[in-house]
């Protein structure tokens, strides 16, 4: 009977596919859209003619994406890029991945050794682990080795801006001091030894994360509270619910039991806190965290929303009751989530989360706000003395050697930021901010170069606190950011099950991508500098307007968040039709 109801109840719903966008809204797109053939690249340039006036004299021309995995967005950002090279003399590439570790891939499209799948591996990310970006590094090294026969004094080289994990970049910054200023080498040592101390579980989990993507629609401007039954065995940190509510700069509201977490061995007993979500807030995560080593069992989690209790048993099994923990994602690769009849704290079964325990030697030493002073300290004296060091190396190898020290620094303070440090200035230490600077370093490092950027559409934008935000302070008028829209297909990110192809919400009445649908062009690109707050045709674009943006987790129920598109973005690529990147293979590590 519930099936006949749901078939009648769509039957009888108004279709989105007739509902139209108001026609001055669509004529002002059509207007200024420039339609162009091709997704992949090799069959030419000639309908990207419209890109040399779109770009014009932009020294950073900035590339996003809808998702972490479209192949589509990435082969023609693939064109885009071949375009940018070729006919407008951008020679650098800089892709949303650690510095040094992408910086390798620069000898190899340059015509040096190596096997170029294993150095996309060795950027770590999953998301550039696919065919389309092995295909557009094999097509740099191409390039660069035709201009090489030809006489051609230009090249394309291919670095990172991020800074997310430092051993790499402690390496060499340990080498440069080993050829510069083998005396420095004791002290340097001692304090990257703490920095290392402080991540000493590298290679061990330190916690298991299950992760639940709440509708932020129903509970914006309320209050929620999450309960839950938990107990616990030699959890050597705590175990405990959490929630965050994300809004256009962050985390607006969260809360994850770390001051009141529950240690040790401890009975069932029902724990619970309560929040205020903000009416701007774009996406809700939720779940259960164990940190540190041991065993924590969850049961009957509770979600009340004002006065009322949510209930929708299809989208989360809030008791455990059924065969998988549906609604819920295991995130933290090495650690277990699984269900357990023993002992249930209700019903026939609850969920265990466990985290194995590290060897001694394994134990962490000091928190990463240590190791951030330590780092801190081995920066300040390498700039110090950097003159001295271009003397005996030149200015080009004293500045990458040094700047290896400051990445570690940033990725420290990003670290003591995630852990909670209050004492770092947010605006200065946060992610994004340190990409930006390193953005800001390779331009400064390469005058007069062009530059590449390729990250996610979230990072790329002019948003409080993404990286496009510190790039336009630090570039003003010289960028021309490009963000990416699609509209059905499916992507690849990690789910329940892994990494795997999911699909996409069908653009919803009102978003950006149903009124790039309506204008006509399965693919096209928008210049949408032209949008005057106010007018009718296009100050919708000024305005908050519904947006997709999925990051590098599956986004099943939620996909189109409020974002003032004209605001964050010079250009809208609009690709109708997409499909998943295609994985190489190799190690799978979350962003």
């Amino acid at each position: 009977m519930k099936r006949a109801l749901t078939i009648a109840a769509v039957l009888l719903a108004p279709s989105l596919a007739t509902a139209q966008p108001d026609e001055p809204k669509v004529r002002w797109l059509r207007e200024h859209a420039a339609p162009f053939e091709f997704d992949k690249a090799g069959r030419g340039l000639d309908d990207l003619a419209s890109v040399r006036g779109l770009v014009g004299d932009a020294r950073i021309v900035s590339l996003g994406e809808p998702t972490h995995g479209t192949r589509e967005c990435f082969q023609f950002k693939h064109r885009l890029v071949e375009y940018l090279v070729r006919e407008l003399g951008f020679s650098i590439f800089a892709i949303e991945a650690n510095m040094p570790e992408a910086d390798r891939l620069t000898s190899y499209v340059l015509g040096g050794e190596g096997d170029p799948r294993a150095l996309i591996a060795g950027m770590y990310f999953w998301t550039w682990d696919t065919e389309e970006v092995l295909a557009m590094v094999e097509w740099m090294r191409g390039y660069n080795a035709a201009q090489r026969e030809a006489g051609r004094e230009q090249r394309i080289t291919f670095t990172g801006f991020d800074m997310q994990t430092e051993p790499i970049a402690m390496a060499n910054a340990r080498a440069f001091v080993e050829r510069v200023e083998p005396a420095y080498l004791p002290a340097l040592d001692a304090a990257y030894a703490k920095v290392a101390g402080a991540n000493a579980s590298s290679t061990t989990p330190t916690s298991a994360v299950m992760l639940g993507e709440f509708p932020a629609a129903l509970v914006r401007g309320k209050r929620v509270t999450l309960s839950g039954l938990i107990r616990t065995a030699k959890v050597a940190g705590y175990a405990g619910l959490w929630w965050r509510a994300d809004g256009p700069r962050g985390a607006l509201a969260f809360n994850n039991m770390q001051d009141r977490g529950i240690r040790g061995d401890s009975p069932w007993a029902r724990h619970e806190f309560t929040l205020d979500i903000p009416d701007d807030t774009q996406a809700i995560y939720f779940g259960m965290l164990l940190v540190d080593a041991g065993e924590a069992w969850f049961d009957d989690l509770s979600i009340s929303i004002g006065t009322s209790t949510y209930r929708d048993p299809e989208a989360f099994d809030l008791g455990f009751e059924g065969p998988g923990h549906a609604g819920f994602t295991l995130t933290t690769p090495g650690t277990r989530a699984v269900l357990d009849r023993a002992d249930p704290g209700v019903g026939r079964q609850s969920l265990k989360l466990a985290v194995p325990f590290r060897p001694a030697g394994e134990i962490a030493q000091g928190t990463s706000i240590d190791a951030y002073r330590e780092a801190g300290a081995v920066l300040a004296h390498l700039e110090a003395h950097q003159d001295e060091y271009a003397k005996a190396v030149g200015a080009r190898d004293a500045a990458w050697g040094v700047h290896n020290a400051r990445i570690v620094v940033q990725c420290m303070a990003n670290k003591a930021l995630m852990d909670g440090d209050k004492s770092l200035d947010l605006d200065k230490w946060n992610r994004d901010a340190s990409m930006a600077a390193n953005v800001a370093w390779l331009a400064d490092q390469n005058p007069g170069a062009r530059l590449i950027l390729w990250a996610h559409n979230g990072h790329v934008g002019r948003s409080q606190m993404a990286m496009g935000h510190y790039l336009e302070k630090r570039f003003p008028g010289q960028m021309v950011v490009v963000g990416f829209a699609t509209g059905t297909g499916e992507y690849q990110a990690i789910g329940d099950g892994g990494l795997k192809a999911h699909p996409l919400l069908p653009p919803r009445k009102g978003t950006l991508e149903w009124h790039l649908d309506a204008v006509g062009h399965p693919r096209a690109i928008f210049d949408l500098r032209g949008a005057v707050k106010g007018d009718a045709a296009s100050g919708w674009l000024r305005e908050p307007i519904g947006f997709r943006l999925i990051g590098a987790l599956a986004m099943p129920r939620e996909q189109f968040f409020p974002r003032i598109v004209a605001d964050e973005y010079d250009l809208m690529v609009w690709q109708r039709a997409t499909t998943r990147a295609r994985p190489l293979g190799g190690t799978i590590r979350g962003e």
